[in-house]
């Protein structure tokens, strides 16, 4: 599985839109933090990138969140004046739950791709065998994408409470609704 690294953001009317790094590290209002002790903190702590140590300097380390969970209550708390770096899969989920308040933008090139991945212990005497779980687990995963159920148990687990269906959804209700009161305003006038 693979994802990338992305700054989660409030929807806000009164706060500018940011949609870059550079925008975020070069203005003055909006904080920004990554989950204390993680990767992405790492990350920029070591980074031999001077834009992503500076950006790292930039952060208050004794206020860094220690869960991601934290981190967007921090955002949507912050009414547009906090940002968090976060990996994609994990902003998706938060991105597309309600309220609907949050967006997100790709952090940049040296945090672009990173993979998920099981580790299994190497048995030499099994390396040919189908039935080594190497071998099984690839079978599982492959099953799951085919049949749909990968896609079904992400949709269980990472609802799209915001996403263009869930918002369609709403549209037809009110489109149905709108049919209804047309039925009943042209009812009276016959």
């Amino acid at each position: 599985m693979t994802f990338y690294t992305v700054v989660v953001m409030k929807k806000t009317e009164s706060a500018k839109r940011i949609n870059s790094p550079a925008e975020l590290s070069n203005q003055t209002d909006i904080k920004y933090g990554v989950v204390k002790d993680g990767f992405t903190q790492n990350f920029f702590k070591t980074s031999d990138k001077l834009f992503y140590t500076e950006m790292y300097q930039k952060m208050d380390e004794t206020q860094l969140p220690s869960t991601s969970g934290d981190g967007v209550r921090k955002v949507q708390d912050s009414d547009g004046k906090y940002a968090f770096v976060i990996e994609s899969s994990t902003a998706d989920y938060w991105v597309d739950k309600k309220p609907c308040d949050l967006y997100s933008f790709r952090l940049g090139s040296a945090l672009d791709c990173h993979k998920y991945a099981f580790a299994v212990k190497k048995d030499p005497r099994q390396n040919n065998n189908p039935n080594n779980l190497w071998s099984r687990m690839q079978r599982a995963i492959h099953h799951l994408k085919s049949t749909g159920d990968l896609e079904s148990l992400t949709a269980k687990w990472w609802p799209h409470e915001c996403s263009a269906a869930a918002a369609a959804f709403s549209i037809t209700q009110l489109n149905v609704l709108l049919v209804i009161i047309g039925a009943i305003i042209a009812r009276r006038l016959i």
